[in-house]
C-alpha cells in the first residue's frame, strides 16, 4: 500500500503505517479500504492487523493478473469497517 503517488517502498516486514493509523483511529470516517497488493507477505501482515483489531472485516478478495504472460499476480482486497452493535460490550 502506497502512502503517496510515486512511493517506491519495498516490503520490509515492518508493517504499514497507514494500516496502523486506521486501526488506532476508531473515530476515522473511513468506512471502506480498497487494498491492492503485489506482495503476499504485506497483504497477509496488513490483513491480520486489520481483522484482528476487530474493527475491520474482509468484504471481498480476488487475484488479478495485471501483467498477462507473466507469473505475477496482484491481489485486490476490500475491507469494510465493522460497527459494534449497541448491545455489544
Amino acid at each position: 500500500m502506497s502512502s503517496a503517488a510515486g512511493d517506491t517502498r519495498r516490503d520490509t516486514g515492518d508493517g504499514c503505517a497507514q494500516v496502523d493509523a486506521l486501526v488506532a483511529n476508531e473515530s476515522s470516517r473511513v468506512q471502506r479500504l480498497v487494498y491492492v497488493s503485489c506482495g503476499w507477505k504485506a497483504l497477509q501482515r496488513d490483513t491480520m492487523v486489520l481483522v484482528s483489531s476487530g474493527g475491520w472485516r474482509v468484504a471481498h478478495a480476488e487475484a488479478i493478473q495485471f501483467f498477462p504472460g507473466t507469473d505475477s499476480m496482484e491481489t485486490l482486497c476490500v475491507f469494510d469497517r465493522v460497527h459494534p452493535q449497541p448491545n455489544d460490550p
